[in-house]
């Protein structure tokens, strides 16, 4: 049985399926990515001289860790979405 959605037009319990693994699969690479920046950050930490260059790097994987976390928080609404349109199967 096919029922529509917003979203994606025309879906089955399948494409759902199909969807929710590709979601949770970004969200695994979200993390592994981030715990490769904080390991960066504490390579750079440990050193006993700080440069100008390491203070700027330090800032930039800041941000980059900020705005993975914010990309992963959206996918994790569309993880919760999409198992709510599961349990309606």
């Amino acid at each position: 049985m096919k029922k529509y959605c917003i979203m994606w037009g025309l879906i089955d319990r399948n494409r759902i399926i199909y969807e929710l693994q590709v979601t949770e699969g970004k969200i695994r690479e979200i993390d592994f990515r981030i715990m490769e920046l904080k390991r960066y950050k504490a390579s750079i930490l440990g050193k006993f001289f700080f440069t100008d260059f390491d203070r700027m790097e330090i800032a930039r994987i800041d941000s980059r860790i900020a705005e993975l976390e914010y990309m992963k928080e959206e996918l994790k609404r569309r993880v919760n979405h999409l198992r709510l349109l599961l349990s309606r199967y």
